[in-house]
């Protein structure tokens, strides 16, 4: 393991660095761990990078340095709004309990972002998703079942690929010729290389979907509504995070529950906006130490600074922060209330009964960092859990 330190490039302000913590490891493979320092004599941050693999220290501070100007490149931060604020509660727990989880067998890792959930922690994961269950009922959103693979077209639709290329998960399958698959085959039994799978696979047209919702833009495409449409559904998500993924918040294959809207465009801004009433009544039955602020979606290079303050200067994208203790104050985002105005309308041909653009919302939860977050605050004697939880799970 080989470590760099130089000096930011650029001054560098609290929303752009969560950014750079999270897409600097897409400067290279061997990425391991980035940290940023302050320095009172320097405005600009320590960069202090741990990496393996054969690059040389000029080249990886030249591909860093470029990243951290494409993101810095029109910034400007905006002041977040904070609505129910609960970060008065003092958590019951305050260490760090992943390695327990482990070792109690509550988690079971799997290489690169993946987990089984065991036990007690199965059982978090069914009160809680029972619990949105109950949220999407009161709000009338009539339950679906998506499939895991999405069509490649369906995201070029949706703009996905310009917004996060980085998160995007290939899927395909072998090509139709009986003597290729054949011959791979008895590479395999044999335990030898079979080669690069390029040379077999038949061209992707399809992904495994990094949302949930874009299944139901889909199948309402080129649709007029005579009413306004409200949905729920819960399903695999993969999105790549490279270096960032780490205990239950950031998994490449994870579950989300959204109730999805779609009609009138400011109709569904207010369903999302109800949303947060009941999610908010649920964290205090927990106790849990939160608080909702506006937020934005982790767009990449081209669509960073534009899109970032947009969505914060006109509040489209709320989060919910579930308090994890052992890190002080900081918070991981377990839902978020997503109004996308008439973008998805406009892009998949959806129109009301008064032949407008449809407007679309959702709220979505990430049900693997609910049971982190309320486990980091509460640890694993359940003699210490909330009596509500106790009592319907």
């Amino acid at each position: 393991m080989a470590t760099l330190e130089f000096v930011s490039p650029k001054k560098i302000k609290p929303t752009l660095r969560k950014t750079l913590e999270d897409k600097l490891y897409y400067a290279h493979k061997g990425l391991k761990n980035i940290e940023f320092t302050d320095s009172e004599a320097n405005r600009k941050p320590l960069i202090k990078v741990e990496y393996e693999g054969e690059i040389s220290e000029v080249d990886l501070q030249e591909k860093i340095v470029e990243l951290i100007k494409k993101f810095a490149r029109g910034f400007m931060e905006v002041e977040k709004e904070i609505l129910y604020d609960r970060r008065d509660q003092i958590p019951f727990n305050q260490k760090e309990i992943y390695p327990a989880l482990i070792k109690k067998g509550w988690i079971h890792e799997y290489e690169t972002g993946r987990v089984a959930l065991d036990g007690p922690s199965m059982r978090l994961y069914n009160f809680f998703d029972g619990q949105f269950l109950k949220i999407a009922a009161a709000m009338e959103a009539k339950p679906i079942r998506f499939p895991v693979l999405i069509g490649v077209d369906t995201l070029k639709t949706a703009d996905y690929f310009a917004s996060f290329p980085h998160h995007i998960t290939l899927a395909t399958h072998l090509v139709e010729d009986a003597n290729k698959i054949q011959a791979s085959a008895e590479k395999f039994a044999q335990d030898q290389d079979p080669g690069h799978f390029s040379e077999i696979e038949e061209a992707t047209e399809h992904v495994c979907s990094p949302a949930v919702c874009f299944h139901l833009y889909q199948l309402l495409s080129g649709k007029k509504l005579d009413q306004l449409i409200r949905r729920t559904a819960i399903s695999n998500c993969f999105r790549y995070e490279s270096g960032n993924m780490n205990t239950l918040e950031r998994l490449w294959d994870f579950n989300m529950r959204e109730i999805i809207f779609v009609g009138e465009s400011d109709k569904v801004d207010q369903l999302r906006r109800d949303a947060m009433v009941p999610v908010m009544e649920l964290v205090d039955k927990l106790k849990l130490k939160s608080h909702i602020e506006t937020a934005s979606d982790p767009f990449f290079v081209n669509n960073y600074a534009g899109q970032t303050f947009y969505q914060l200067s006109h509040r489209t994208k709320y989060e919910l922060l579930l308090n994890i203790p052992s890190r002080g104050e900081e918070g991981t985002a377990a839902a978020s209330f997503n109004w996308h105005q008439n973008f998805f309308g406009s892009k998949f041909k959806i129109t009301t009964s008064q032949n407008q653009e449809a407007g679309t919302a959702c709220t979505a939860f990430g049900i693997e960092r609910w049971v982190y977050a309320f486990l980091s605050q509460y640890g694993l004697e359940k003699a210490n859990w909330p009596q509500y939880l106790t009592d319907n799970w």
